[in-house]
């Protein structure tokens, strides 16, 4: 038997090794033939490759023939000689692969072809470079197109030829793997006779071996059949000691669960059911981490040092649920073992504690909250450490005496913030009987706080004994000043109403509910020039009013209130919503005069909202109407100077770095103030030509460090669209108190074309209502009105109790304020102030306001009060303020224009010229005995009868128009060119009483314009020369300009203004027309035009014929192509 199975060995290693033998020939035949085929598929690609770089190489030379650009030229010699390169690399790489293969003489003979004629493709490309004969240029390019012809042939012969050279591989590999399968075959049927048969005999001996081994295996297994008894006893006692757990787990009064090793449930305690929402879910058996997705990865690494031998305690923690609530929870997770060290699972042990720190939320909100409402009531709390000799006071306390919250008190210096007198002496009563017998107490007295502010307070204190001695003194202290406040205001509020009602700055009427005047006060007899005794339940408002304002008014309410005007009671209409008017009347006085007045109008209701009468309360505008009359004139000049200069002015904010330009800047700049808005310098300096910016940046830093503006900075600028502009600014440098430069205003003006912008200007301020503000003789307020609220800008409460100091700007405050307002007091009496001597208040911004005040004095139950009627003059300030700087713009405007302004009065023949007018006609300005006569001698002798019509029409038309250009000679003989505009003044019948204008030197412009003519004569003279034409294409509106010769060579009919891309397209020549697609596409996605635009088109005539376009790309502000 030893002997058959060492031949069946053998047997079996002889026909393994044959097996081997032949599937590492077969694997060698194989990856022999397939890298075969590999280099033939290579061969072919690189044939193939070199195919498309002599198509490359021939278009190269093809592009260097046409285009004339030598810097082009070059570019293109350098691609050629880079592709010329590549090929003869991919020719050496063949030339190698060919020298180490058997009978390749037809590949190296193709190979060497294909080398001559790439050769020749190459050398007529480079002769083409340069060449200005047509004769031999056109030979190069045959010579190419004769080459390139039999070189694809040939590189498509050489393909064919490694084509079957692959084939030839392929069958041989066949014819391989065919006889490879035979032998295997053959192989497989010997070692089935030699090794497969000896081995059965072996089988059927072994057969009888085994039915002796059965016998001994009967007897194992019931042996084995004992010890599964056995096991299955231990198996029940386990699963018993395993379900007592279970039981203990299940009913434990806390969250428990059990986990095996995997995190799945064995069991767990109804609580962890409850606590965790399960009690529809059945957990045995189930993941912990399925049950609970939302665990994150770092609690599933504590579970894993937990299986580990780990334990993990946490006394709190939020545990988000997949449904976005938040349980907060503790936890103790530990391992349980199987046996000594080996771990069975865990057992986690948690409590849901989300009801505590409910609890503890809400705690921390109602403190919060009581906080707040300390501070809303402003009641602070305090407490007096006699032992330590310390003080505690919260915020609200620090708040109370106006104190930085780092300042620390004492005893002493806490009670000497108590005003002095009645105050501080109760407080320091109520502390030594605390201190001494331990008594309580609850006071109110007036605290002068660090800031000198005087405010009423509340004290409440509470000693702590100690063996019969007061160790500490605790307590509230609240803020009452305004409840004080309040009821001494409900205590004078009548008398002090009344003395509103007297004051002589403003009129005050009321009436009844049926409209007859019951209270007329001194300020309304000086408006109307009625004395009271004459209006007082005798007549209405209406007599002393204007019938045509009275139905404007009428009008105008049932307008808002969507009411018909006809039988409407405005008044009743306003009483009804609670709405008041405020608007400008024209007063009709007693003696016939008018009066404009400023009048509000509302209504007077009782407790229960009852209408009882109306009330108007009016003041006198006259100043404020000559200051805005005389403002427009100057809008007007103005108005006229930027309309004929195309000028811009503008105002610099040093400080902020903020600016305000005008829409005349905007149009020269060119941007778009609905897209961008120009603020800061930075803003205005971007524009800045590059090569003038250094310029412009050290005339902006000499500015402010001499605190001048040098005149006639002109300088470049880049606009918005792009354009080239040059202009010119002047301006003035601002300094405040101090010398500080706080802004830099000017103008700017276009001188490209001596044009200036139109600029407009702010209108007028409206001006503030009167206010009243009511003082004791300390200089406390006591009372404001709505007005005074709108004119300082702060409510009611804020003001009532402060020092009128408040008011008052701090250079006019001081000790002395204090001597005046005694020696008012001493003798009251009414006074005016600010008429004479300039007055300012200030209000809650910190703001100064120009006023004029006065005072009446009021006897009431608590002493001598002032009232003090306070106007606001900041509008006729303004106005002042708002002519003069309007003059400035204007002389600018004359300075950098050439032009000047004139007045004719039709009526008296006076003619008055500002004077830059004086200097446009080169005459003496101290002449001022000008009349018509006098302008209509300095017109061209040629021009009078023009000039003479042109006014006579204007007194017929009555009109102006803009177009007024004529020649004037000048004191000096100079001849100019003047343009003037003018606006015709009439009177209330329609009758011209004056006329206005501005008149502009545009001598130099007349001449630019010449020379422009007549550079755009040479520019056409040009184009038809060198037979080119220029174009514009707005890509947003797809609109097309061709000038006149572009017309020409498109052959194009010259009346046709209506183009678009399409009509250019048109005449594409049709080869060309995919390769401008491509172009024009690339153009808009590099956002910039090529220069070796050249193709074909067929004109209107059939001609075809070569062009070339050179051509630029506009952006705009977003870096989009529109033009």
């Amino acid at each position: 038997m030893e002997k058959l199975e060492k031949s069946i060995k053998k047997r079996y290693l002889l026909f393994v090794s044959s097996i081997i033998i032949i599937t590492l020939t077969a694997l060698f035949i194989v990856q022999s033939s397939i890298s075969s085929q590999i280099l033939d598929s290579k061969l072919i690609s690189v044939a193939g490759k070199q195919r498309v770089l002599a198509q490359r190489i021939s278009k190269i030379a093809f592009s260097i023939g046409y285009d004339d650009k030598q810097e082009a030229n070059i570019n293109l010699l350098d691609n050629l000689s880079n592709v010329t390169k590549q090929w003869d690399s991919l020719q050496a790489y063949q030339q190698a692969i060919n020298n180490k293969k058997e009978n390749s003489e037809t590949v190296a003979v193709l190979l060497e072809k294909n080398k001559s004629y790439l050769n020749k493709l190459s050398a007529s490309g480079k002769n083409v470079i340069g060449q200005s004969d047509f004769e031999l240029l056109k030979a190069e390019l045959e010579n190419i197109t004769e080459f390139e012809k039999p070189y694809f042939e040939n590189i498509d012969t050489l393909i064919s030829e490694y084509q079957k050279e692959g084939e030839k591989n392929l069958k041989t590999l066949k014819l391989v793997i065919y006889s490879l399968a035979i032998g295997t075959f053959l192989l497989l049927l010997g070692g089935f006779l030699t090794v497969i048969r000896p081995a059965f005999k072996k089988f059927l001996f072994n057969l009888k071996e085994m039915k002796s081994s059965n016998y001994e295996l009967e007897a194992s297994r019931a042996e084995i059949k004992s010890n599964l008894s056995e096991l299955r006893k231990l198996k029940t006692d386990l699963e018993l000691k395993e379900a007592n757990n279970k039981i203990f787990i299940e009913q434990a009064p806390t969250a428990i669960a059990m986990l095996d090793t995997n995190m799945c449930y064995i069991a767990a305690s109804k609580k962890w059911i409850s606590d965790y929402k399960m009690e529809h879910e059945e957990i045995v058996g189930r993941c912990h981490y399925d049950l609970f997705p939302e665990i994150g990865d770092d609690w599933k690494a504590n579970h894993q040092k937990c299986l580990n031998g780990a334990i993990d305690v946490c006394d709190e923690a939020p545990f988000v649920r997949l449904d976005g609530t938040v349980q907060w929870i503790y936890w103790d997770v530990r391992p349980w073992y199987i046996s000594e060290g080996v771990v069975g699972g865990l057992i986690m042990h948690t409590g849901d504690i989300t009801h505590i720190k409910k609890k503890e939320e809400e705690k921390d909100r109602i403190e919060k909250i009581l906080e707040k409402t300390n501070e809303i009531a402003r009641i602070g709390t305090w407490d007096v450490d006699l032992i330590k000799g310390t003080i505690f006071w919260s915020k609200v306390v620090f708040e109370i005496h106006e104190l930085p919250l780092d300042y620390e008190p004492d005893l002493e210096t806490a009670i000497n913030f108590y005003k002095e007198g009645e105050s501080r002496a109760t407080i320091q009563e109520a502390v030594r009987k605390a201190m001494e017998h331990g008594t309580s107490y609850d006071v109110e007295l007036e605290l002068v706080t660090a800031n000198g502010k005087t405010v009423w307070t509340r004290a409440i204190g509470q000693a702590e004994l100690v063996n019969g001695e007061c160790v500490r003194i605790y307590g509230v202290f609240q803020d009452i000043d305004k409840i004080k406040s309040s009821e001494l205001a409900l205590s004078k509020a009548h008398t002090e109403l009344k003395a509103i009602f007297n004051s002589g700055t403003i009129a005050i009427v009321s009436t009844n509910a049926d409209g007859i005047i019951n209270h007329f006060n001194h300020g309304a007899e000086l408006l109307t020039g009625y004395s009271a005794s004459e209006m007082i339940g005798l007549k209405r408002p209406s007599s002393y009013h204007l019938q045509e304002e009275l139905d404007r008014f009428r009008i105008d309410i049932a307008d808002l209130y969507g009411k018909d005007s006809e039988g409407f009671n405005a008044q009743l209409e306003l009483s009804k919503n609670n709405a008041y008017d405020t608007r400008e009347w024209t007063y009709l006085r007693k003696d016939g005069t008018t009066l404009p007045v400023q009048l509000t109008l509302t209504s007077i209701k009782d407790e229960e909202g009852e209408l009882i009468g109306y009330l108007g309360v009016s003041t006198d505008v006259s100043e404020k109407r000559i200051a805005q009359n005389e403002l427009l004139r100057k809008n007007q000049l103005l108005t006229f100077a930027e309309k004929i200069t195309k000028m811009g002015n503008w105002q610099w904010d040093v400080v902020n770095n903020t600016g305000k330009l005008s829409g005349g800047m905007y149009e020269i700049y060119e941007v778009d103030l609905n897209v961008t808005t120009m603020g800061g310098f930075d803003d205005f300096f971007k524009f800045v030509h590059p090569e003038d910016k250094e310029k412009v940046g050290l005339h902006a830093k000499a500015s402010l460090e001499n605190k001048v503006f040098e005149n006639n900075l002109v300088h470049r600028i880049i606009t918005a669209k792009g354009n080239m502009k040059i202009v010119q600014l002047l301006g003035e440098v601002i300094t405040n108190e101090v010398g500080d430069v706080i802004e830099i205003i000017g103008t700017c003006q276009d001188i490209t074309v001596q044009k200036m912008s139109e600029n407009k200007f702010r209108g007028l301020l409206e001006s503030a209502p009167d206010a009243m503000v009511i003082t004791n003789e300390k200089g406390e307020i006591q009372l404001i009105n709505k007005q005074a609220e709108k004119l300082f800008g702060y409510n009611i409460d804020e003001l009532l109790g402060q020092s009128v100091e408040i008011l008052i700007p701090q250079r006019f405050s001081g000790p002395h304020q204090g001597g005046h307002r005694e020696n008012y007091f001493e003798k009251p009496h009414v006074r005016s102030i600010g008429e004479e001597k300039e007055l300012y208040a200030i209000n809650k911004e910190g703001k100064e306001i120009p006023i004029q005040i006065s005072l009446s004095p009021l006897e009431t139950e608590q002493g001598v009060l002032v009232s003090a009627a306070i106007r606001d003059i900041t509008a006729q300030k303004l106005a002042k303020s708002e002519l003069l700087r309007k003059n400035h713009f204007l002389s600018f405007a004359e300075r950098i224009t050439k032009m000047g302004n004139w007045q004719w009065n039709l009526v008296t023949g006076a003619l008055k010229w500002s004077d830059n007018m004086h200097e446009i006609y080169a005459r003496d300005k101290n002449q001022i005995d000008l009349s018509y006569e006098t302008f209509i001698s300095f017109v061209h002798p040629e021009d009078k009868a023009m000039v003479a019509k042109f006014v006579a029409d204007v007194l017929v038309e009555k009109t102006f128009p803009n177009n007024f250009i004529h020649r004037i000679i000048s004191s000096n003989g100079e001849l100019k060119t003047i343009h003037t505009l003018g606006e015709v003044i009439l009177d209330d019948q329609g009758d011209i009483i004056e006329m206005i204008g501005t008149t502009q030197d545009i001598t130099e412009q007349k001449m630019k314009e010449a020379e422009l003519l007549r550079k755009n004569h040479f520019l056409s003279f040009a184009e038809r020369i060198t037979k080119m034409g220029n174009w514009q294409w707005d890509v947003v509106t797809d609109t097309l300009k061709w000038s006149a010769n572009l017309y020409g060579i498109f052959e194009h009919d010259v009346t046709d203004e209506n183009l678009n891309y399409n009509t250019f397209f048109s005449y594409v020549h049709p080869d060309d027309k995919a390769f401008i697609t491509r172009f024009i596409e690339d153009a808009f996605l590099e956002k910039k035009f090529p220069d070796n635009f050249i193709h074909r088109i067929v004109t209107s005539r059939g001609k075809i014929k070569t062009v070339h376009f050179l051509g630029e790309v506009i952006l705009d502000d977003q870096g989009e192509i529109f033009e």
